[in-house]
């Protein structure tokens, strides 16, 4: 069927119900890639994932009942691992618009509060149902710190790593107080178009940590300033994105900076969550974004007879499965019309080309970068 099944019958066979349950496995990177994409693909779909969050079980589902607490209602504890599972297999533009609704849920029902569960059909909590429930407001703070900010603390080990992936609209970030057993991180970031700034701090005893550095896919002529004498790196191309990571040891009262620079390459922006309560769900998914060749490929879903924008960032790009509606050269942005024909919900390929002829994208690592100071 394309993706993970539900459970093993005991005649061997399987239940192949999509469902959300997935999530838990795939937020700690349990399933192989190749297993994990396809999966991941039908969970962002409207299918699973509502405006308001993730549905248990697919509304495809002959079994799918909105009222129903295991088939069809939404839990916010479980939109968590499913909007933290995105970002671990970094799909960051299918991850965010759940961690949005879950972030709208602490002001929509009680102040602060997450209800237990939501109906599957309208934005809206069921009767039956905890106003406030504990685990699931825990999954806000989790997929943020976990997966947006990519924090994974080992305090037995002295170490940590910090892989943000943010949405490419933010230009400033901070957070404070990242702890790792008696130690505290505290880290800046800044972003302009083709460039990225880190500066980071600690107080308490030293600790080992990877910063892992979004680059969008495609880019070239990557470069890197400021790494320590200690300090290692190595390039990661990948699927939905480049990563440069860097490795290096943290110590008190010795701030590092990080400066990272590259040429082209193209990142997509999350699509634009809210809706009023009681509406149905709708609107545009971004089920997938990678390179074919010299092209970058979008997967989009939205409602059959509708158009949707749809915003990428880098280089300036050409295609004839979209309308270049508006680009804005100072932030290298470019905004798409999408048109959706047909009826229900409905799955459109956007290809898209550099619009400058002397850009080469690529899907290779970019070449090494000179750094005397790098550890082999």
């Amino acid at each position: 069927e394309g993706h993970l099944a539900f459970g093993i019958l005991r005649d061997g066979g399987t239940n192949d119900n999509l469902t959300a349950w997935p999530g838990t496995a795939l937020s700690f990177g349990l399933v192989e890639e190749e297993k994990a994409e396809a999966t991941l693909r039908h969970l962002a779909s409207d299918a699973i994932s509502a405006s308001w969050g993730a549905r248990l079980l697919s509304t495809e589902s002959e079994l799918f009942d909105p009222l129903h607490y295991n088939n069809g209602a939404v839990w916010p504890f479980m939109t968590g691992f499913v909007s933290w599972a995105q970002y671990r297999y970094r799909r960051p533009w299918a991850g965010f618009p759940l961690l949005q609704a879950l972030h709208r849920l602490t002001r929509e029902f009680g102040l602060g509060r997450h209800p237990e569960n939501l109906s599957g059909a309208y934005f809206e909590t069921m009767d039956a149902t905890v106003p406030h429930q504990f685990f699931g407001s825990s999954m806000l703070a989790t997929p943020l710190a976990r997966g947006l900010l990519g924090w994974e603390p080992n305090a037995p080990e002295g170490r940590a790593t910090l892989a943000p992936q943010l949405p490419p609209s933010w230009r400033s970030v901070r957070a404070k107080n990242l702890k790792v057993g008696g130690s505290r991180i505290h880290f800046s970031y800044r972003s302009e178009p083709g460039r990225a700034s880190v500066a980071l701090s600690l107080e308490g005893p030293a600790i080992e940590l990877t910063y892992v550095q979004s680059v969008p896919l495609g880019a070239r002529n990557l470069h890197l300033l400021g790494l320590p004498e200690a300090g290692r790196q190595r390039h990661a191309p990948g699927r939905h994105d480049l990563t440069h990571e860097v490795t290096l040891t943290l110590k008190e009262g010795l701030p590092t900076e990080l400066h990272f620079a590259w040429e082209g390459g193209l990142v997509v922006a999350p699509p634009p969550g809210g809706l009023p309560l009681g509406a149905k769900s709708g609107g545009l998914r971004i089920l997938d974004f990678l390179m074919d060749g010299e092209e970058w490929v979008l997967l989009l879903e939205g409602d059959g007879g509708t158009t949707h924008s749809v915003t990428v960032l880098g280089e300036r790009v050409d295609t004839e499965d979209a309308e270049l509606w508006q680009f804005k050269d100072s932030f290298g942005e470019t905004t798409l019309r999408v048109a959706f024909p047909g009826v229900g919900r409905v799955e459109k390929r956007v290809h898209l080309r550099s619009a400058d002829p002397g850009a080469s994208a690529g899907t290779g690592p970019p070449p090494p970068i000179p750094n005397p100071s790098s550890a082999p």
